[in-house]
């Protein structure tokens, strides 16, 4: 190209492959590198080949991205493909997660154990909850998918599998925990952490006892179901006055017992432990997410006051009737309990099932591209 190419700018791989000259090559004339290549090329055969991969990728084995499935260097000399080794390793197929069940099934449930458990717990605080399950994110996505697999060239999509499942599990999480806590974590602080009063008498105001979250009523107070009435259907809100037989009580009702379902539209109340020995009540607790019910029982308390030209509060005490309110405390506890535990089973199964689909669905690609290579016969 009229310039002379020295042997300086070419890389070590190709100026002298196998230590020789001109002169142990049998030539009379001095060799241009280029010429000591082709030289080389036509005399070393897979030599030069190894020699020029060196030179630009560096030794040893090297992946290759869409580039054409290279010879060996038997065939490129014009010999027998099985006389000598491959050029190069076949086409790189897509790596697999280094561990399947840590990144599908354990690093996401570890996400939502901790988010349930800790809306469960804390949701009258939301934004520790919510805190917590940040951080859980922050702990498990790196451990879901680690940084090795990511510089592995993972396809995107196939990245999104894990993340997606620990978003997923954050979501049903905060789901499960808040419905723990609205059903049955927020009535068990209601009746554990509210004040416990005895003797209680249904004629007493009821602002007395705002604070109350165990009630023992007097054995003169007691339900009355003459007075019940079911508000709306399906659900029917049903709710009952509690009055004392003694003389001072008057045409208002403070307190008043309530259920769902449990009731005629007129009387027939058997909501709770409605029996002669039940003198309990424990607190009803105010609406959330989940729980929507208190306003319908103070529509349901409003008609049952008209109907029986009853009085009441502007904060009316709604209880639930019970017959022991310890056991209901703990029973709510263990209530609690148990939602969580159901709801971290069916996220395990279903976690079960993703890595089922997601191992099935990478034996299918390496089967195709294995086919594709001619490594597997074609089905």
């Amino acid at each position: 190209l009229g310039s002379r190419i020295t042997e300086e700018s070419f890389p070590p791989g190709l100026q002298l492959l196998h230590g020789g000259d001109a002169q142990s090559l049998g030539l009379s004339a001095p060799l241009t590198p280029m010429s000591r290549a082709h030289s080389a090329n036509q005399s070393a055969g897979p030599s030069f080949l190894h020699g020029a991969r060196n030179a630009f990728w560096g030794p040893g084995p090297r992946r290759t991205m869409g580039l054409p499935k290279p010879q060996s260097a038997a065939a490129v000399a014009g010999g027998s493909p099985q006389s000598a080794a491959p050029m190069m390793p076949q086409t790189i197929r897509r790596p697999p997660l280094k561990n399947v069940a840590v990144s599908l099934v354990i690093a996401p449930l570890v996400v939502f154990i901790g988010s349930s458990t800790a809306c469960a717990v804390f949701w009258h605080v939301p934004v520790l909850p919510m805190a917590l399950t940040v951080a859980a994110l922050l702990v498990a996505l790196p451990v879901s998918m680690p940084h090795g697999d990511l510089k592995a060239h993972i396809a995107a999509g196939d990245v999104l599998v894990p993340v997606g499942m620990c978003l997923f599990a954050a979501v049903t999480g905060v789901l499960a925990g808040v419905y723990a806590h609205e059903c049955f974590m927020a009535p068990f602080y209601a009746i554990a952490l509210g004040r416990s009063y005895d003797n209680v008498l249904a004629s007493t105001p009821g602002a007395a006892y705002a604070d109350a979250g165990k009630l023992r009523f007097a054995d003169t107070s007691a339900v009355n179901v003459a007075m019940a009435i079911g508000y709306r259907q399906n659900p029917r809100y049903c709710v009952a006055p509690v009055m004392d037989s003694g003389p001072g009580q008057l045409r208002k009702a403070s307190f008043w017992a309530i259920g769902m379902d449990c009731c005629e539209e007129r009387g027939g109340f058997t909501c709770g432990a409605i029996s002669g020995a039940a003198r309990g009540g424990v607190r009803a607790v105010p609406d959330g997410l989940f729980v929507s019910s208190r306003r319908e029982y103070i529509k349901a308390i409003s008609q049952a006051a008209a109907i029986a030209d009853l009085a009441v509060d502007d904060d009316p005490i709604m209880v639930h009737w019970v017959e022991k309110p310890n056991v209901e405390q703990y029973s709510k506890f263990g209530s609690a309990v148990g939602v969580l535990g159901i709801g971290a089973a069916l996220f395990t199964l279903t976690a079960l099932l993703a890595m089922a689909v997601e191992t099935l669905r990478y034996s299918a690609q390496s089967a195709k591209a294995a086919r594709a290579e001619g490594l597997m016969p074609p089905i």
